[in-house]
């Protein structure tokens, strides 16, 4: 099963963690519930947030590979997942908005059938207007996807972008506590 870039995250912080045994005291751990609740589809922000935009423990007794990169790689982080929750939010509502012209479609299209049917009271005029009704509907749903779709790929681009900064600091941050355990 393939984990999201979320996920994968949290799992490189555990790791960094562990890395620095010797400072494992400073930085508290997230429960899994806190960093995210997969069953209810809600994460906990603040938590996540809250941990990362203070600074723990004294400068001194963090490693270099800290001081330099941690921030960095916090902040990276939490791009990712501002990003992760923009295009689970776009998602949602473009198929609210979606479901809802489909719902209406759906309405002026039996309301033109009936109107079709031998012998209806209907005036031609009524028809023409459901029939432009319907063509406004269908063009409205297709300029709803054509958003959708421009907006999703500027958030794609913008995870993109992120994930390749997060992993560029990954490294360096992973070569700096090599060095330094080589050095210490």
């Amino acid at each position: 099963m393939e984990r999201n870039i979320y996920e994968e995250i949290l799992h490189a912080n555990e790791e960094h963690h562990n890395l620095n045994s010797e400072n494992s005291g400073q930085y508290p751990r997230l429960s899994r519930h806190e960093e995210h609740d997969t069953a209810s589809g809600e994460s906990a922000d603040p938590g996540f947030i809250s941990f990362y935009s203070s600074v723990t423990g004294s400068p001194r007794m963090m490693s270099l590979a800290d001081c330099v990169f941690g921030r960095q790689m916090a902040e990276k982080a939490i791009m990712l997942h501002h990003a992760e929750q923009l295009t689970e939010d776009r998602k949602r509502i473009h198929t609210d908005h979606i479901q809802e012209l489909n719902a209406q479609r759906s309405n002026v299209i039996s309301h033109l059938e009936a109107a079709r049917r031998p012998y209806s009271a209907v005036l031609p005029q009524q028809v023409t207007q459901l029939e432009r009704l319907l063509l406004q509907i269908e063009s409205e749903r297709q300029r709803t996807e054509e958003s959708f779709w421009k907006d999703i790929a500027e958030i794609q681009k913008s995870i993109l972008e992120s994930a390749f900064a997060y992993h560029a600091i990954k490294d360096r941050y992973q070569l700096f506590v090599g060095l330094e355990r080589s050095d210490g």
